[in-house]
């Protein structure tokens, strides 16, 4: 069950795509590195917390962050909703994420924000296989 703040975020499926839509932020990511993992938004606003994710093209590498928030106590947040897309930029498939927290501006004044990365890279090239059994 999605929190009654996330519904203004969100949009209805239609028949053909019965999936629901999310309002994204508009971020200007026309010069972000497609090979790179970067940060490209945070806002604030009626109580959501926004962060949006680049995570590049997957041509040479896989990239995933997991972001959650902490107080000094080590309890921790972790978001509310998480959407994924892909866009066409500069000529290259980008991967994107946009997360949402749904926090009170106290909370805010009190945790920190929290990012474990992942970056798989650095693929094999040439002539290799794999072999296994099939039982």
């Amino acid at each position: 069950q999605m929190h009654p703040a996330l519904d203004r975020l969100t949009t209805p499926g239609n028949e053909i795509d019965p999936r629901p839509g999310h309002l994204v932020m508009d971020i200007p990511v026309d010069d972000v590195n497609p090979t790179e993992m970067k940060i490209t938004g945070i806002a604030y606003m009626d109580g959501i917390l926004r962060i949006q994710l680049w995570r590049g093209n997957f041509k040479e590498a896989d990239r995933h962050m997991n972001i959650y928030m902490l107080d000094e106590a080590g309890n921790s947040i972790y978001p509310d909703l998480a959407v994924g897309w892909q866009e066409e930029i500069s000529d290259e498939r980008i991967s994107m994420e946009e997360f949402y927290f749904v926090i009170t501006e106290e909370q805010l004044e009190t945790y920190i924000l929290m990012g474990e990365w992942d970056i798989r890279d650095g693929s094999i090239k040439g002539n290799w296989s794999i072999t296994f059994d099939l039982n």
